[in-house]
C-alpha cells in the first residue's frame, strides 16, 4: 500500500501521542471507577496540608458556637462524616461570614460552613446536601489530585516532608493557591478549585453518604434549585468548572431515581 504525504506526520502524531500517554501513570477511583493521575501524596501527607489551611482559613473570621445554627451545623456534619467511613481526625467550624455561600471539607476531615448558606440549606436536610458534597471531595482526594500537577510541585515540593516546617516558608501568594488546590473554592462563585468531572463526582458520593445518614435524598435538587434561585437575577454562573445549578438539579433527580431503581432490585 502507498503511503500518501499527508498520512506520515498524522501516524507520527498518533504514535508520539500513544507515547507521551503510556507515560503517565494512572489509577482507578475506587468508588466510581473514574481513572486518574496516579496521587503523589499520601493521605496522611494531605492531612497535615489540609490541618495547617484549615488553621490559617478559619483566623480570618470569627467561628459560631453555641447557637442553634452551630448545633445544627455539628449534628449534620457529624452524621455525613460518619456515614463517610472515614476515620479522619474531623473537625466541623460555623464561621461568621453572612454574604458568603459557600462551605469546604478540606483533607483530612477539617470542615467549615459559611453562615451565608444557611438560608439557602434552610435546615439539617438541605446542610447534609451541603456536607455530603464536600465530604466527598475530601475522600475522592481530589484536593490530592490537583496538588499532583506538576504546577504545584515547584510550590510544595515532592515528595512533601514535614508540611508544618514549609507551610511557613510558602510565599502568601503561592500559599493561596495550594489552599485553593486542597478545596477552598466556593460553591457559587469564581474560586474554583474542581473540575466539573470532580464537581458531579462528589455530587454523586455524596447522595451516597446522604443515604447512608438517613436524610431524605429529595432535598438534594431542591437544595440547588435554591441555589440558582438565590444567585444575582436568579441565574447561577455557569462557568465551565461548575455545572449549573439547574441541569445539576435534574442530574441528580436522576441519579437519585437510579438509586432507588437499585434498592428495589
Amino acid at each position: 500500500m502507498t503511503t500518501t504525504a499527508y498520512q506520515i506526520p498524522l501516524i507520527t502524531l498518533f504514535l508520539a501521542c500513544a507515547s507521551l500517554a503510556s507515560c503517565v501513570a494512572t489509577e482507578a477511583v475506587p468508588e466510581t471507577g473514574r481513572r486518574r493521575p496516579q496521587l503523589q501524596y499520601s493521605e496522611a501527607q494531605m492531612a497535615e496540608l489540609g490541618a495547617q489551611a484549615f488553621k490559617e482559613t478559619i483566623a480570618n473570621y470569627e467561628v459560631i458556637t453555641g447557637t442553634p445554627e452551630a448545633e445544627l451545623v455539628q449534628k449534620a456534619a457529624e452524621r455525613i462524616a460518619a456515614a463517610s467511613g472515614k476515620n479522619y481526625d474531623w473537625e466541623f467550624k460555623l464561621l461568621d461570614a453572612p454574604q458568603t455561600i459557600n462551605a469546604f471539607c478540606l483533607p483530612g476531615g477539617k470542615i467549615a460552613v459559611f453562615s451565608g448558606i444557611l438560608p439557602i440549606a434552610d435546615g439539617e436536610a438541605g446542610l447534609a446536601v451541603v456536607l455530603g458534597h464536600e465530604v466527598a471531595h475530601a475522600t475522592l482526594q481530589h484536593g490530592n489530585e490537583r496538588i499532583s500537577q506538576p504546577r504545584y510541585k515547584s510550590i510544595i515540593g515532592a515528595p512533601v516532608g514535614l508540611v508544618t516546617d514549609i507551610w511557613g516558608s510558602i510565599a502568601p501568594n503561592s500559599r493561596r493557591a495550594v489552599m485553593d488546590g486542597l478545596g477552598l473554592g466556593v460553591i457559587v462563585g469564581k474560586a474554583l478549585p474542581y473540575t466539573q468531572a470532580h464537581e458531579s463526582e462528589a455530587d454523586e458520593i455524596g447522595l451516597q453518604y446522604m443515604q447512608a445518614a438517613g436524610y431524605d435524598l429529595e432535598e438534594a435538587p431542591k437544595f440547588w434549585r435554591r441555589m440558582e434561585a438565590a444567585a444575582p437575577g436568579g441565574k447561577s454562573d455557569s462557568l465551565s468548572t461548575h455545572p449549573d445549578a439547574e441541569k445539576r438539579a435534574d442530574r441528580l433527580e436522576e441519579l437519585i431515581e437510579d438509586m432507588k431503581g437499585a434498592g428495589t432490585r
